[in-house]
């Protein structure tokens, strides 16, 4: 059976309906037994289930989940508006007379929690203002749509044995479903083993065959031998950029790996802002690889923390992110990376126990920390992963300036570290200064942090951005994609040590991994991206995804994209413009104005954007016939062309325009119909 059709034994197998659902749906369940339903197949929860449905529709939730409670029935005898929603059960039944389809999913509780996020992280996928604004005036204006699709082997859908389940191919196919009188065209210009790096590359050229070494250069039919990769794709003429990278930069680059690749990143897309045709981007964060290490030396932290960097690129520039990343992080382990909530520890917790480096070097007294005599540079690190969050301390140095500076490290890993530096003393003397690893990211200087008292510090750091305070006063904002990975924080100077005392770590963990609750997956790895070294299956159990990955996990991070194209096809009304005979004119020099007939031309300058391919009619007003638009006067050069009881409608330099023939000066109003696109 292929990895495709194969389910997870957690979940039904209407989980594929389940998914394509959660798509749909934009929200979260309800749990009934959380909302005043008995359940047990006696008591009547027609009522509480109505009132919980009405609830439902109004805040847009649309999945009300019912578990099997304490037997798996529910007396309901009828219910209005239940059309609207969806019920989930874990061998649930309705009995009492209504008789509306539960789809079954039995699962547990932690799944139906992993849903939930999944539900939220779908529904999320939103399309910042003006993010597709290139896209949607290209669908608009000419009713087309050329997409480029820009990325490594995942997106040009290597380990597929039906091409067609490539999320490129889906997110198209959806889109032609959404836009049915656009023209959408596209070209995959995706390479294998390639890096965002050689994509922003002027000198990363293509080459009249595949070269041994990938750095070198690349082959691909549709590429111009000697052409840049990005050039390729710029003469492409694009009006919609899919960017998804990360798995090879991953590979390539391990410390700074998310410093590296956001610096490509943007060189990438201010390279298309040169463009003639500046096209909309999608940025597309990459998924986790395999957790089996004897498969690949490919770090999980490394992946992520450059998925991290797409994911943070696009929300600081407002690019469109569609999170493959954060949907998959929820299939296969159930948790969501941007969905937290904060647990606060609050002093040294189980100190030394629960810490490491050099606990033997320190004294923890009620809630003070101070170095033994004589100690000088020595950390101490609670070992508890930190990402976002906060850290608040109060600090007492001893010497003055970089002799007694404190160093707060967090973020702390073999990956790299932030570390923000607090000196003492007044004047030039005293500052703090914050660090991405070596790199100096800001600094407040002639602040007051006077020796032997204590100073209250507070970082707050969340994603991209970092904030410092000194004694509740604000001293450092700033933002970079910089050591975007889990890591420890550590407390310590590299000269004498400070003390610290009233220690406070506020962690903001990911929903699904710690409290409030604790997820379990809803599919496996090996149904998301196959097996290692299968001929059957799609996937290859590495970092390619089977066909059912890109669809749960890929594709559907396209929603936001797609529904925010899809309003286009909507938003517009067939509405009738009243033309007066006095208005039609004859065209001025340089205009054509008879036609092979020897028919007077004439014309009338309209306003508004149109769409032709939705139809327009004209009709004279006095005999009520209707003419057609003709197939051959399509343009300024070909009006000659235009046929006795047809017009011509085309723009010209912005402006719309309508033509028709006939033998003297019209005589008679028309009635022009339209198409017109609402702003």
């Amino acid at each position: 059976m292929s990895s495709m059709r194969r389910v997870n034994e957690v979940v039904s197998s209407k989980i594929g309906d389940y998914l394509t659902n959660f798509v749909t749906w934009n929200g979260v369940m309800y749990n009934v037994l959380q909302n005043d339903l008995e359940g047990g197949g006696v008591v009547d929860d027609t009522a509480a289930l109505q009132t919980l449905v009405n609830e439902a529709i109004a805040e847009g939730r649309k999945a009300i989940f019912l578990p099997y409670g304490k037997n798996g029935q529910y007396r309901v005898t009828d219910l209005t508006n239940a059309d609207k929603v969806v019920f989930f059960g874990d061998n649930a039944t309705f009995v009492g007379g209504f008789n509306k389809r539960i789809e079954q999913i039995g699962a547990s509780t932690p799944t139906i929690q992993a849903s939930t996020l999944l539900a939220d992280a779908i529904s999320q996928q939103i399309v910042p203002l003006n993010g597709l604004l290139a896209a949607k005036r290209s669908i608009t204006e000419t009713s087309t749509l050329k997409i480029a699709y820009w990325g490594d082997s995942i997106t040009y859908g290597y380990n597929l044995n039906d091409p067609n389940n490539k999320y490129a191919a889906r997110f198209e196919n959806r889109l032609k479903e959404v836009l049915p009188s656009v023209s959408i065209t596209s070209q995959n210009f995706s390479l294998g083993s390639r890096t965002v790096q050689m994509a922003a590359s002027s000198t990363y050229l293509a080459l009249s065959s595949e070269p041994p070494d990938p750095t070198q250069g690349f082959y691909a039919p549709w590429a111009t031998v000697g052409k840049s990769w990005r050039d390729n794709v710029r003469d492409f003429q694009p009006d919609l950029v899919v960017v998804a990278f990360g798995m090879n930069d991953a590979y390539v680059n391990t410390v700074k790996a998310d410093e590296i690749f956001s610096a490509s990143l943007d060189s990438l897309v201010q390279y298309s802002k040169t463009w003639t045709k500046q096209p909309s981007i999608v940025l597309v964060p990459v998924f986790l690889p395999t957790q089996n290490a004897a498969l690949t030396p490919e770090r999980q932290d490394v992946v992520f923390s450059v998925a991290r960097a797409t994911r943070e690129y696009g929300q600081l520039n407002g690019y469109p992110v569609a999170d493959a990343n954060r949907i998959y992080n929820i299939l296969r382990n159930g948790i969501d990376d941007v969905a937290r909530s904060n647990i606060t520890e609050v002093g040294f917790v189980n100190f030394p126990s629960g810490w490491i480096g050099d606990t033997n070097s320190f004294i923890l007294s009620g809630a003070i920390l101070t170095p033994k005599p004589g100690v000088v540079g020595k950390f101490v690190y609670r070992n508890r992963n930190f990402y976002n969050g906060f850290i608040q301390f109060d600090v007492i140095p001893s010497v003055a300036s970089y002799s007694g500076e404190a160093w707060v490290n967090f973020r702390n890993s073999t990956l790299g570290t932030m570390t923000l530096l607090v000196r003492g003393g007044t004047g030039t003397t005293g500052n703090v200064q914050l660090f991405a690893n070596t790199t100096s990211l800001a600094q407040a200087n002639n602040l007051t942090i006077p020796l032997n008292v204590a100073t209250t510090i507070r970082i707050e750091s969340y994603g991209s951005n970092h904030k410092v305070y000194v004694n509740g006063v604000k001293v450092i904002d700033v933002t970079g994609i910089y050591v975007l990975h889990d890591g420890t924080v550590g407390l310590g100077g590299d000269g004498t040590v400070p003390t610290y005392s009233n220690l406070q770590i506020g962690y903001d963990d990911p929903l699904g991994a710690k409290r409030p609750f604790r997820t379990t997956p809803i599919f496996s790895e090996s149904e998301l991206i196959g097996d290692y070294n299968s001929t059957i299956n799609d996937g290859n159990g590495i970092n390619h995804p089977t066909g059912a990955g890109h669809y749960l996990f890929y594709y559907v991070a396209f929603k936001g994209v797609i529904q925010e194209l899809a309003r286009l096809e909507e938003k517009g009304l067939y509405l009738p413009n009243r033309i007066p005979a006095a208005d039609w004119a004859v065209p001025g020099t340089g205009w054509t104005t008879t036609t092979r007939t020897g028919k007077t031309i004439y014309f009338k300058i309209l306003n508004g954007a149109y769409r032709k391919s939705r139809g327009i009619a004209l009709r004279n007003l006095s005999s009520y016939a209707y003419l057609g638009l003709s197939d051959k006067a399509i343009d300024a050069g070909t009006l000659i062309d235009l046929e006795d009881g047809k017009f011509a409608y085309f723009n010209v330099s912005g402006s719309d325009m309508i033509f028709i023939s006939n033998t003297g000066a019209p005589t008679f109003d028309s009635e022009l119909y339209r198409f017109l696109r609402q702003p």
